[in-house]
């Protein structure tokens, strides 16, 4: 009974890593085809903006976004992250605006929806952009990677942050 017990216990968690791999729609049109972009020393450039974004979400670093871990941060502390950024870069590093952080919405995926092949290991999860939401002075706007969402949410909650700056 016990070896069964473990038995699927494994084959329940080897199968929920499946249940959570990125799904694509090949028939749809890619809104974020990798084409549109050009990735160089940890920055993408997205050609249709002219933004200039970081390919790791905060906190992840190395090759493919593999190394370190992604940190979580309340809206006050993300726009500090942000600002340190700038200060120890030099470079115009901030939070992206609510219509810029939707630009890299991937459309025909979900779980998470952005083109993985640009933005590796991007959590299914919710990123904050510098927008306040307009009802209510403590709520700020967020795009949920699972399936590109997007809405307030209350600015004390934890949330996943991608630099983005202007391209020259």
């Amino acid at each position: 009974m016990k070896n069964y017990l473990v038995i699927i216990v494994l084959f329940l968690l080897l199968s929920s890593q499946a249940l959570f791999a990125q799904t694509c729609d090949e028939t749809i049109t890619a809104t974020t085809p990798s084409s549109r972009f050009t990735v160089l020393a940890g920055e993408v450039k997205d050609h249709k903006t002219g933004l200039i974004w970081q390919q790791c979400s905060v906190g992840q670093s190395g090759n493919e976004c593999s190394q370190d871990t992604a940190q979580r941060y309340t809206w006050s502390q993300a726009l500090a992250v942000a600002q340190e950024e700038q200060y120890t870069t030099g470079l115009a590093w901030r939070l992206p605006n609510i219509k810029e952080l939707r630009s890299i919405v991937e459309q025909r995926c979900v779980v998470p929806t952005i083109n993985l092949t640009i933005f590796h290991n991007t959590h299914s999860s919710g990123y904050w952009s510098v927008s306040p939401a307009a009802y209510g002075s403590s709520y700020a706007w967020y795009v949920n990677f699972s399936y590109g969402d997007s809405g307030g949410n209350k600015k004390n909650d934890n949330k996943y942050i991608r630099l983005v700056r202007m391209g020259q």
